[in-house]
């Protein structure tokens, strides 16, 4: 159930909204989505942009944080989506800068 979950204007509908990670392979703005291209799991995904978290909103500078974090954990771990393409992506998605 939870991998069909969306909403409008969350990081993953503006993501899904950026051609570069369409053509990357990202079909939609659902958690099951976004799990399956950035090969991050379910609790992973939730830390970096859940609302129960920060609120109702996230500003670009906390998912940016959240992003680097996640990315900064997984040194020395199997090479994954997130450790090339997850952050930069992520972050021109949330506004923080352009990739």
């Amino acid at each position: 159930m939870r991998a069909g979950l969306r909403a409008d204007d969350s990081p993953l509908s503006v993501a899904f909204a950026d051609p570069r990670l369409r053509a990357d392979g990202l079909a939609g703005d659902t958690v099951g989505d976004a799990i399956a291209l950035f090969d991050v799991s379910e609790l992973e995904l939730h830390n970096v942009l859940c609302f129960c978290h920060y609120g109702e909103t996230m500003s670009a500078e906390t998912a940016a944080a959240r992003v680097r974090a996640m990315a900064a954990s997984e040194a020395g771990h199997r090479p994954r989506y997130g450790s090339r393409h997850f952050v930069g992506p992520v972050l021109a998605a949330v506004g923080v800068f352009t990739v």
